[in-house]
């Protein structure tokens, strides 16, 4: 009787994980957007491959890189994730993790981007804008207060959770730090010429010459010892 009585409840816990999870064909992946405004879009693919074409609004978390379960952390539990990679493999993978780690609701693009570009839906479309040269953006930095450099994406979840951060410094002592953001996709040949390849990257500059650097979320607190030089 025990025995019966743990695998129902193994198969009910089996059955739960997996409730957690739909797999929706392009058409119904197109639609679940639609209809749910505030819902986050991940696409697991390579960087690479998300700058070579995404769905819009997508943010990029790399199943395979290093970062993927810390990353995933920024994202909001409590809203739905519309989860892609390039075929489904991957996908499959990272919504499992993301089930595992507490999100309620998961809808994963069967076939991937392929079949999503098969099908001919939307996607993101890229500035014509070629992006500043190193010398425009030494000028930039010039200041004689210290400069809050952040390279960010709007694709990239901890890039978000420090957005607001950074705003609240920039208008709490617009006096004494000028505040200066990269967008990353805006600048790729600004980035690569830096040797910046994670984001966000912080760097704080004083008198054009780098005095801190950080890869990855920090609390407010610590970036404003930093400006301070404490």
């Amino acid at each position: 009787m025990k025995r019966f009585v743990l695998f129902v409840l193994i198969g009910f816990c089996l059955e739960t994980f997996s409730q957690k999870i739909e797999l929706l064909q392009p058409k119904q992946f197109e639609k679940k957007i639609k209809d749910l405004p505030t819902a986050q879009i991940l696409d697991v693919r390579t960087l690479d491959e998300f700058r070579n074409g995404a769905i819009e609004n997508a943010m990029n978390v790399d199943f395979n890189s290093e970062e993927f379960k810390e990353n995933i952390q920024y994202l909001d539990k409590t809203k739905p994730v519309l989860i892609y990679c390039f075929s489904g493999g991957r996908s499959a993978l990272a919504a499992k993790e993301l089930s595992k780690n507490g999100f309620a609701t998961i809808y994963d693009l069967q076939g991937g981007y392929r079949d999503w570009l098969s099908k001919k839906k939307p996607v993101g479309t890229e500035s014509s804008y070629k992006g500043m040269t190193n010398v425009e953006f030494m000028n930039l930095i010039k200041s004689d207060l210290p400069v809050l450099t952040i390279f960010t994406a709007k694709w990239c979840p901890p890039c978000k959770r420090l957005t607001p951060i950074i705003d609240q410094i920039e208008k709490e002592n617009s006096t004494n730090v000028k505040v200066v953001r990269i967008d990353v996709d805006i600048e790729k040949d600004l980035c690569t010429k830096l040797g910046v390849d994670k984001f966000p990257s912080i760097v704080i500059f004083k008198e054009q010459k780098e005095y801190w650097s950080n890869v990855g979320f920090v609390e407010k607190a610590e970036l404003v010892n930093k400006i301070y030089g404490k």
